[in-house]
């Protein structure tokens, strides 16, 4: 239920052309757990704004054990 909620939230962030670029356990927030688990994502300090494909996300900020594959490099970028 906590897995869910959070990739619910990240999918939200995406739709509206942001990028967390930080998540890890320690930014999820159980907020309510009496019936259900409520939870919030935190530490969006570092978040980043897509816009129109204009912006990449290969600076490497974060927390080095949590950041993307893309932005370690591991992953190849498209040519089209």
């Amino acid at each position: 239920m906590i897995i869910v909620q959070v990739l619910e939230g990240l999918k939200v962030m995406h739709r509206n052309g942001f990028a967390h670029r930080d998540p890890k356990p320690q930014d999820i927030f159980v907020i309510e757990k009496e019936l259900y688990f409520w939870v919030k994502l935190g530490d969006i300090g570092i978040t980043k704004r897509i816009l129109d494909n204009q912006t990449f996300l290969k600076t490497e900020v974060g927390t080095r054990g949590y950041l993307a594959p893309k932005v370690l490099g591991y992953v190849e970028e498209e040519t089209s």
